[in-house]
């Protein structure tokens, strides 16, 4: 995923001939910069961006001349990248055919770090991205802001979910092989809906959604984001809003699949690490923390039964381990035994769910065919630790809330 040292040779000489010209003066007479600094009186052009700044000794929205340079480096890449990869867009001319970049502290809103803000209310317009000091560098919240401006000239009003997921999966997916830690905002919550935008009911809304795009990416190619933008436009040219949940649909249906077929196999991906992108790729249970974990102990026993209520779009997973966490089990003689995992589901559930195996060998996802809304795994289990499988629990319905699934787990140990 890196750029060649002759693509970044091109750059730096890019900005460096354009810095030399002279800054242009503002070019939206109309835009609110409520917030903005007035001491940012420097400037550094390249033939796209425009970088606001101050390099003033001791002011706390200081940077370098360099560090704007840098900027601008970065925000042609992305803007490069971002056009001819994953096929966004440049933003709309705000008057002089660069867009703006102002760099102050107190920029940093919710996980994120920097700011867009749209210059007008119509479907499509142009903005301009605020970043804090100590983001000129950081090719993640760059990106992120560069192709939210992309987004502005495709539809505004096309809402939380498909702006953030999009913006937070472009820089992930464009420079995989540069970034050693997901940022925190690409933090995944398997059970709230991959379309929640309302932050009283679900962690993240919006950027919850970035690997959902990532799976369609993978599937679909990574332009299918452009397609669901524009589909979104062509839905919103009456209301102007958001229609997420049909433009996926219109979508998936061009390419001959279903929004719940492909939920199902997003989960499954979840479940099993099965991603390309290097930062998910073999992370189990979606990188996160299962929502039940059960070690199934070293006698025959049923177990209490363990239910989840998942609305539209979301899902939770399970972790049965072999063996014991109590003190002072690990002496006891091991033994052969079955486990049955029985589930009770929706009766009309539109996709299957799964399991896999994770020790001792790894395995892919398999599916969980509910008949008249039950289903039982049977596996071959040990008294002693060292087997694990996870169970994935979905409902894939587009608008269905509130589906209860129960998991019942009876260990039966061999005489």
């Amino acid at each position: 995923m890196h750029r060649s040292s002759k693509r970044r040779r091109a750059l730096v000489a890019l900005v460096a001939a354009a810095a030399l010209t002279g800054a242009p003066a503002p070019a939206h007479a109309a835009r609110n910069l409520a917030g903005v600094p007035p001491e940012l009186t420097e400037q550094a052009a390249s033939q796209n961006f425009l970088v606001h700044f101050t390099s003033a000794p001791g002011d706390p929205n200081a940077i370098a001349p360099d560090a704007a340079q840098g900027l601008l480096v970065g925000a042609e890449r992305a803007l490069g990248d971002s056009r001819s990869r994953i096929d966004l867009p440049a933003p709309m001319d705000d008057g002089d055919g660069r867009a703006d970049v102002y760099v102050y502290a107190g920029t940093d809103r919710g996980p994120e770090r920097g700011l867009v803000r749209a210059d007008s209310r119509d479907d499509r317009t142009t903005g301009w991205i605020g970043l804090p000091p100590d983001a000129t560098g950081d090719m993640v919240a760059v990106t992120h802001h560069v192709v939210h401006l992309q987004e502005l000239g495709l539809y505004r009003p096309a809402g939380r979910v498909l702006a953030e997921g999009s913006a937070t999966w472009a820089p992930l997916h464009l420079y995989a092989g540069e970034i050693r830690s997901l940022p925190d905002q690409a933090q995944f919550f398997p059970d709230d809906p991959v379309d929640c935008d309302d932050p009283d009911v679900c962690s993240l809304p919006g950027y919850n959604a970035w690997r959902f795009f990532e799976l369609l990416a993978e599937r679909h190619g990574p332009q299918v984001v452009r397609a669901i933008y524009d589909r979104s436009r062509a839905l919103g040219a009456k209301d102007h809003r958001s229609h997420l949940i049909e433009a996926l649909q219109d979508v998936l249906a061009d390419r001959q699949t279903t929004l719940a077929a492909t939920y199902a196999e997003y989960t499954a991906a979840n479940l099993v690490g099965g991603y390309g992108l290097q930062t998910l790729a073999r992370r189990r249970y979606g990188a996160t923390e299962p929502f039940d974990d059960l070690a199934t102990g070293t006698r025959t026993r049923r177990f209490w039964s363990r239910a989840v209520t998942l609305d539209h779009l979301s899902a939770a997973f399970y972790r049965l381990r072999s063996g014991s966490d109590a003190e002072g089990s690990g002496g006891r003689r091991c033994r052969r035994a079955r486990m049955l995992v029985r589930i009770a589901g929706p009766a009309d559930l539109e996709a299957p769910l799964y399991w896999a195996p994770f020790r001792p060998r790894r395995g892919r996802a398999r599916t969980i065919e509910l008949e008249k809304g039950r289903a039982t795994v049977e596996l071959p289990w040990s008294t002693c630790g060292g087997r694990e499988v996870g169970i994935a629990l979905e409902n894939p319905a587009a608008a269905t809330d509130d589906r209860t699934f129960t998991l019942t787990v009876r260990l039966a140990v061999s005489r």
